[in-house]
């Protein structure tokens, strides 16, 4: 999910200081691109080596923004932060309260009923034209937790937005 444009909230202010835990919380809650390029210019490349060779993916440039990965691929992500597989269970458990808070009420979120709680992120790139839009999350359904990713491409964002929206209503509902 390389960029984003049309969603911001509560920017970080250029020359204050940022902890790496405020600095996540913004990647993860809001879909920061300025947290994550701080955090991109500050890593440790060594780890997030070791991450990808861990999930079986290839080590992106972290610096290419057409860097993409299919839904399977970002899935993971996801499923090792519910499993605690890769962090401790004590981080694992932090970074999905981080999604879970999402400032982002679209997507996913926006069908299912409110006390659903769905760690997730999303994420669009595009041109003047055509857009994508995608989003992946947990979602802790009373009958069942399930991950759902939905990666869409068109050329108007609010239509792939409400696309995304009416599959994990239809998704929600069928379980």
């Amino acid at each position: 999910f390389p960029s984003h444009d049309s969603f911001e909230v509560d920017p970080i202010i250029p020359g204050k200081s940022y902890s790496l835990d405020e600095l996540i919380r913004r990647v993860l809650r809001d879909s920061d691109n300025y947290s994550t390029s701080l955090i991109n210019y500050n890593i440790d490349y060594d780890a997030l080596k070791l991450l990808y060779r861990d999930i079986d993916q290839a080590v992106p440039d972290m610096h290419d923004i057409s860097y993409t990965v299919n839904a399977i691929e970002y899935s993971r992500f996801l499923q090792i932060l519910y499993n605690g597989s890769w962090l401790n269970e004590s981080n694992s458990e932090k970074a999905l309260s981080y999604l879970a808070a999402s400032s982002f009420k679209e997507g996913l979120t926006k069908l299912l009923p409110t006390d659903v709680i769905v760690p997730r992120k999303f994420g669009e790139y595009g041109s003047n034209e055509l857009k994508q839009w995608h989003e992946s999350g947990i979602v802790y359904a009373p009958n069942g937790h399930y991950l759902i990713t939905v990666m869409t491409k068109g050329y108007e964002q609010e239509k792939l937005r409400i696309v995304i929206s009416e599959i994990s209503k239809a998704i929600y509902e069928g379980r």
